[in-house]
């Protein structure tokens, strides 16, 4: 495999402009007749959104909000440095990072990582991204060893977090904030076509180091299951997750 010249990508804020979440109206036939007049009716303001954390605690609480979604997809939108990002990528998706993204198939962990090492980018020192999962309770720090997915939207996150069953035999839900520290942390960006297009995935190569510093519960009982009669409440926590490389 040709090994590209690594691009220097810029950090991406989509919260230089702050998001604003406001509660529903309280009357459902003045919020019906808005809807359908194409006017914007709101409730009282909930909360602020400045920055990755703000976001994922919403997230945490509601499990979803079509408003924030729409803020940071905007953002990324009218972002050059979002742009450029996917433009680092080569045109055409290596073929273990396409497979992977279809079927998240283990036995190509290796291939994934060592196209993402010959054809992907490292993420700038500062940038923060999202990851849903599992952290072991025993452990602060972690070094990966498969490829890791994580996306500029914290409710992909979570929705993957919950994908599958994972929360449910888990017993928990994890929103992890991702922090990276270091340079040459490599990864590949999706170029946002196809099927799952909105996800606005960055996947990660294998072979870092994860370090918590923080974590806190957010929600105590969001109702999980593996199908519609299977189901418990878990809890819900945010996580602060630095990233680094490992050291040599």
């Amino acid at each position: 495999m040709t090994v590209m010249c690594d691009p220097e990508l810029k950090v991406i804020d989509p919260f230089e402009a702050p998001y604003l979440f406001y509660s529903k109206p309280e009357n459902e036939l003045m919020s019906l007749v808005a809807q359908r007049t194409g006017h914007r009716l709101r409730g009282s303001l909930v909360a602020t959104v400045r920055n990755a954390y703000d976001a994922a605690c919403l997230i945490a609480e509601h499990g979803y909000d079509v408003g924030l979604a729409h803020h940071i997809e905007e953002m990324l939108r009218k972002s050059g440095d979002y742009s450029s990002w996917k433009r680092a990528m080569p045109n055409k998706t290596p073929p273990a990072i396409r497979i992977y993204k279809k079927q998240y198939d283990k036995r190509i962990d290796a291939e994934v990582t060592n196209e993402i090492d010959a054809c992907g980018a490292s993420i700038p020192v500062g940038q923060y991204l999202f990851h849903g999962g599992h952290w072991p309770a025993s452990m602060m720090t972690m070094d990966t060893k498969r490829p890791l997915s994580s996306s500029f939207l914290p409710e992909v996150a979570f929705q993957n977090a919950i994908h599958n069953g994972k929360s449910y035999h888990s017993r928990r839900i994890d929103l992890w904030v991702m922090h990276f520290l270091e340079p040459g942390i490599k990864a590949y960006v999706f170029n946002g076509r196809g099927a799952l297009a909105n996800e606005k995935e960055v996947l990660l190569a294998a072979g870092i180091r994860l370090t918590l510093t923080s974590h806190k519960r957010i929600k105590a009982d969001y109702p999980v299951g593996l199908d519609e009669t299977t189901t418990m409440n878990v809890p819900v926590n945010v996580l602060n997750v630095e990233v680094s490389r490992i050291s040599e």
